[in-house]
């Protein structure tokens, strides 16, 4: 049975999760009569908490093999694999998966409300929408050069063109896992503050452009990190508010 879970990360921890804003924008937006804005809302809403609850899961399959890993004696440095990794790399696989598609649900949620045609339904048709010269003003936009910024990868931090990289290797490509990096778990002990702790990383592929040798887990986390963000950001710009619904009771 799935845990009922929300992520409570980041600078969202203690309020509404960018998820839930966006289910909220979807109730207004049906309220208001807009359900094709509603829909695209609740897309937005449902891959963001989707890749939140399989980064619960790598987590969780993160911790079952560390108990493993110390219950048997490992020895620090040693690198290992089983059965049950599988699990892991599938639950990074769909990470990945409903990231970019809250990415592409991101775009056409702001293409649709700049004029866009509906054909306009993915972060690269968006790209190419706004590249003609008679939209030049558009790509000024809060959100949209935010995103276009990202998706540069000559950009200062082209987090999105990562994510876009690694959803087209992994999804088209070469499952993860399947031949190389990230194929095996790393068992080892570490000092912080004077504390030696135990702790399992899924090293990245020394080939890997963006971020070789780094945590799996830490490499998607900071994607989803950002994806959060951004979908905050486009949030507080929707054209519907994230107002809760209230009850009077009188």
């Amino acid at each position: 049975m799935t845990r009922v879970w929300t992520a409570l990360d980041g600078s969202h921890a203690g309020g509404l999760q960018p998820a839930d804003l966006w289910s909220t924008i979807a109730g207004n937006a049906d309220k208001a009569g807009d359900s094709a804005f509603a829909l695209k809302a609740r897309h937005i809403s449902y891959s963001l908490m989707a890749a939140g609850i399989r980064l619960r899961d790598a987590s969780d399959h993160y911790h079952a093999q560390l108990m493993a890993a110390i219950q048997t004696e490992m020895r620090s440095g040693s690198r290992f694999a089983n059965i049950p990794i599988r699990d892991l790399q599938l639950a990074f696989h769909s990470v990945l998966s409903e990231l970019a598609s809250t990415r592409d649900y991101l775009a056409a949620s702001i293409a649709s409300k700049l004029g866009a045609p509906n054909k306009i339904d993915a972060m690269n048709r968006f790209k190419d929408w706004l590249s003609a010269a008679s939209r030049a003003d558009l790509v000024h936009g809060p959100v949209a050069s935010v995103m276009l910024a990202a998706y540069d990868p000559r950009g200062s931090d082209p987090w999105l063109h990562h994510l876009t990289e690694y959803r087209n290797l992994y999804l088209h490509r070469q499952p993860l896992g399947s031949t190389v990096s990230p194929a095996f778990l790393v068992y080892e002990t570490v000092e912080h503050a004077e504390v030696i702790f135990p702790r399992i990383i899924m090293p990245l592929d020394a080939s890997d452009p963006f971020a070789p040798g780094q945590d799996a887990l830490t490499r998607f986390l900071q994607l989803y990190r950002a994806m959060n963000q951004l979908a905050q950001l486009a949030a507080s710009h929707a054209p519907y508010n994230t107002a809760l619904p209230t009850f009077v009771v009188s």
